[in-house]
């Protein structure tokens, strides 16, 4: 028989596993991999601080233009030098059934988050520690997954290559909001 290992071995244990894993890695993790392939596109903050100021409701995936979504190399690259400085994640309840947000009531809210987002300075994780990281520029803007302009939006007819493309998304969205790193 083997004996028990150490209680301190035990802590070790439980502590790497909840500390890695899909739900914690970044580097080559499910998520990272969906990025880089496109599978989940993220929109530029400055988009929907645009919007905002315009007067003008976000828009559906399909009708984004591509400036306004993170390449998908450079949104995996973003993610994993800033960490949850640069990638969030939002999660609203839709307002009507053909628009999740027609008279930009979440909107006017996301584009103030945003605004002070970017000015603050970007945060430092060290355990469970969180601290302002004072001096250093943090990203140049921030890549937002907002279900309606980041996923292709289901339309009556046949497969379509935006179809697959919002399969192929869904498989990663547990990771989209449940990942410490977000």
């Amino acid at each position: 028989k083997t004996p028990a290992p150490a209680r301190d071995e035990r802590a070790e244990a439980e502590e790497r596993m909840e500390t890695s894993g899909p739900f914690n890695d970044v580097e080559d993790s499910p998520l990272l991999l969906a990025l880089r392939c496109g599978h989940i596109r993220l929109a530029r903050g400055s988009y929907f601080r645009r919007r905002f100021k315009e007067g003008a409701a976000w828009q559906r995936r399909q009708d984004i233009d591509e400036s306004d979504l993170w390449p998908p190399e450079e949104a995996a690259s973003m993610w994993a030098e800033w960490r949850s400085n640069f990638f969030i994640a939002v999660s609203y309840p839709w307002l009507a059934r053909d628009h999740s947000d027609p008279e930009s009531f979440h909107l006017q809210r996301l584009a103030y988050v945003l605004r002070h987002w970017c000015q603050c300075p970007p945060l430092l994780l060290h355990g469970s520690t969180i601290t302002p990281n004072q001096g250093v520029a943090g990203p140049p803007d921030v890549g937002v997954f907002l279900d309606f302009t980041c996923l292709h939006q289901q339309q009556k007819g046949g497969l379509t290559r935006e179809e697959a493309l919002y399969q192929s998304a869904l498989d990663s969205m547990g990771y989209v909001y449940g990942h410490a790193r977000i």
